[in-house]
């Protein structure tokens, strides 16, 4: 992420880790159940991203289950990922709750990682 959390494009060297925070924020007046946020990094190839190619990561994927979220209260989810080859990655970023008994899923739009020798 850039200044201020906001998601772009960023570079990182082959083998070192990469370390990716977080945060989801409970902005309604009811509690959230069953909460699972996920961190992927794909592979980028020739546009279509592959899950776990060139790299290493937290056992689990970078997922972090939760409970009961009350309104106004945050999680806060950190990973390690390890690029294990250059190349155009994805960081894939993704949450699940429960909501009134419901399910509800969301994906954020991917950061662009470009991994360089």
């Amino acid at each position: 992420a850039g200044p201020g959390g906001a998601a772009g494009p960023a570079e990182h060297i082959v083998g070192q880790v990469m370390v990716v925070d977080v945060k989801l924020h409970n902005q309604l007046l009811e509690p959230v159940c069953d909460c699972v946020l996920s961190v992927r990094l794909q592979q980028d190839s020739v546009g279509r991203g592959v899950v776990g190619a060139g790299s290493a990561g937290a056992p689990g994927g970078g997922t972090a289950l939760g409970g009961e979220v009350l309104p106004g209260e945050e999680v806060e989810h950190s990973t390690m990922l390890l690029p294990l080859c250059p190349g155009l990655f994805k960081l894939v970023v993704s949450a699940q709750v429960k909501f009134r008994d419901k399910p509800h899923a969301w994906r954020l739009a991917p950061v662009i990682v470009t991994v360089r020798i």
